[in-house]
């Protein structure tokens, strides 16, 4: 498999970086990457293309929309122009929401939604994505292979309770969820929960953050579950916190979110690999929180390492990749 890959790999951990890895490392395809931005490596493959140089299976585009946006869309239009000339399919693949939030404005002139297939971890807008006329595929979020492995005990990083994530100043407005899970943690177990990165410092990345997980006891998560676009409760969405955390060892506590807790796959096996709770129910996650730290039933070594292990073998990006060019050859864009 030949593939040309566009997106930003400056930033050390990154999902463009661990899409590569899982694509060249994990399932030995050959892949030529475009760093987002350079308008004279994107120009020089267009030119490839139209010379009948290169012709890739497929083109897996990441966007990062300060990036993309760099150089304006015109090269971006004849990416796909020449694509299309060649019958190359281009797919986009982002982790993050766009509808029901701000975002969703860019939507509409962005080239990036004119590819020819979409891949999000949105699945609860298929009608509004269709409405769009945008080809999505909802996909469930993965985690590096890289990862997916126990941390080690490190008596300076034990604690209760853990929260990774944006929580001093999160971008999404419309979620004001995050802000009531952190205060709520905070009031209710002061000194007892720690907060992922430290005011003032980096995010915790790579083996570090597996460290972090496998020193605490339980680990709190969020995901952007704003409303959707009509209003009513989101569905068939979470962040890959879920996946990244289990991958790494965590012991995770969730809001319960119709379409995952109950997603019916036998390789996700849910109520398996997380503790839900009825989001705003405070009572219940402190019911939770608070059982896990008396009994440590779920987060002794051995059932964190079965979570580790379903997570390697079934929700990895080696096995998304493997899985969106199983789509692509279903869809009839790969032979």
């Amino acid at each position: 498999m030949h593939v040309v890959q566009l997106g930003n790999r400056v930033p050390p951990f990154s999902t463009e970086n661990d899409l590569h890895h899982a694509m060249v490392e994990g399932n030995g395809w050959d892949v030529r990457f475009i760093q987002e931005g350079d308008s004279t490596a994107l120009l020089q493959f267009i030119t490839d293309l139209q010379a009948g140089f290169e012709r890739p299976d497929f083109i897996l585009w990441t966007s990062t929309r300060d990036l993309a946006n760099q150089w304006g869309h015109e090269l971006q239009w004849k990416l796909l122009a020449e694509a299309r000339r060649h019958n190359i399919p281009v797919v986009a693949y982002h982790l993050d929401r766009w509808m029901g939030l701000k975002r969703q404005n860019a939507m509409p002139t962005e080239p990036y939604f004119r590819v020819d297939l979409l891949a999000t971890a949105d699945g609860a807008h298929q009608d509004e994505w269709a409405k769009a006329d945008v080809n999505h595929h909802w996909m469930l979020p993965g985690v590096s292979e890289r990862w997916c492995q126990p941390g080690t005990y490190r008596e300076e990083l034990a604690t209760d309770i853990v929260f990774v994530g944006s929580w001093q100043d999160y971008g999404h407005r419309e979620w004001r969820h995050r802000g009531e899970l952190v205060a709520w943690l905070q009031k209710t177990y002061g000194d007892r929960v720690a907060f992922y990165p430290k005011q003032g410092e980096h995010a915790v990345r790579g083996l570090e953050l597996n460290d972090v997980y496998w020193s605490a006891k339980v680990v709190v998560g969020d995901s952007c579950l704003a409303p959707k676009v009509d209003g009513s409760p989101m569905t068939n969405y979470c962040s890959d916190r879920v996946p990244e955390t289990l991958g790494r060892g965590g012991y995770l506590l969730h809001p319960s979110v119709e379409g995952i807790n109950d997603f019916h796959d036998p390789f996700w096996d849910a109520d398996c690999l997380c503790d839900w709770w009825e989001m705003g129910d405070w009572g219940q996650l402190r019911t939770r929180i608070d059982t896990e730290l008396s009994t440590g039933d779920f987060s002794s070594s051995e059932e964190r390492l079965r979570r580790i292990e379903l997570i390697r073998e079934n929700h990895t990006y080696t096995v998304r990749m493997r899985q969106l060019a199983e789509l692509l050859i279903d869809k009839g864009m790969l032979p």
